[in-house]
């Protein structure tokens, strides 16, 4: 397979999905794309040196240094105008999630905290199951704002997946997506969409 669109996400996001400790992504709109790159951002962690408090009411304890080192590592990319691509997703499911309790019982599953994603989700919140999936070797590329959708970033060419592996086994992921979807069948009606 060969990809050109990556989507923009936190750092530390990206090497918990790279890392197998996520395997879902929350976002206020469904799906477009069946598979993407994951490009890494910082900006969650520049936005929070004048208030380092907010930093830790972002995310879970034990993955406060998972997302400011990635952060940091990133940002010191983005002074050489670089960023790398080391995974990409392919999307497996899409649930909307309409109440707000159901975030608490989706906590074992994403690095956020609860608080965080509660903030963020409104009624129209979608959760995303991705099957990510680890590159041979890291792919560089200069960092470029523009091309593509907000959230999305266009190479100007395809780049080949040849030779990627799934971060997580075929038997662990059937059994993160097993529990995930047992959480939000606790509170949401069956409406998820399979890519």
């Amino acid at each position: 397979m060969s990809l050109a669109l990556a989507l923009r996400e936190w750092s530390g996001v990206v090497e918990a999905l790279g890392n197998g400790d996520q395997t879902v992504m929350v976002r206020g709109y469904p799906a477009r794309y069946p598979a993407f790159f994951l490009y890494p951002t910082f900006s969650y962690y520049t936005s929070t040196k004048a208030k380092p408090e907010s930093f830790n009411e972002k995310f879970q304890p034990k993955y406060l240094k998972l997302a400011r080192e990635s952060a940091e590592d990133t940002r010191k990319l983005a002074d050489s105008l670089l960023v790398h691509f080391k995974y990409y997703a392919e999307v497996d499911e899409v649930i909307p999630i309409e109440e707000s309790k159901t975030w608490d019982r989706l906590e074992p599953y994403f690095i956020w905290s609860t608080e965080h994603v509660k903030g963020y989700a409104t009624t129209s919140t979608f959760l995303w199951i991705l099957r990510v999936h680890r590159l041979p070797e890291t792919i560089v590329i200069g960092r470029n704002a523009g091309g593509g959708p907000p959230t999305f970033y266009k190479h100007s060419e395809e780049i080949s997946t040849d030779g990627s592996r799934p971060v997580l086994v075929d038997s662990e992921y059937a059994k993160l997506k097993s529990g995930i979807l047992a959480a939000v069948a606790k509170s949401t009606p069956s409406r998820s969409r399979s890519f």
